[in-house]
């Protein structure tokens, strides 16, 4: 059963996860994303279901200004190949912080 709010959209972006568990932080690719999550493709941490974690979105504009976004999450599905994740505490800031990850995604593709 399909329990997601909002629909997922293909994304492939570099984020940075960090987490209390682990010692620096974990660089990852997103999956796909939508306004109340993502999924998340990790290469060697396996957190556990309910791990709180912030997400970190590095971009660089057209004229060179680099920016970044963290929006907090937590762990809600694990597979083989990475989880999935939903925003939590999500405020006008997350939303304003993901409309502009949303336009860099749509900027890339192109």
């Amino acid at each position: 059963m399909e329990r997601r709010w909002t629909t997922r959209t293909p994304a492939r972006l570099e984020v940075d996860l960090h987490c209390d568990e682990l010692e620096e932080c974990e660089s990852c690719r997103t999956r796909d994303i939508s306004f109340g999550g993502l999924f998340l493709e990790l290469q060697s941490w396996e957190p556990s279901k309910d791990t709180l974690v912030d997400l970190v979105f590095h971009f660089e504009s057209k004229d060179k200004q680099k920016t970044h976004y963290k929006l907090p999450a937590k762990v809600v599905r694990i597979t083989d190949y990475g989880v999935g994740v939903v925003f939590r505490d999500f405020d006008a800031a997350s939303f304003r912080s993901l409309r502009e990850i949303f336009r860099f995604k749509d900027e890339c593709a192109a």
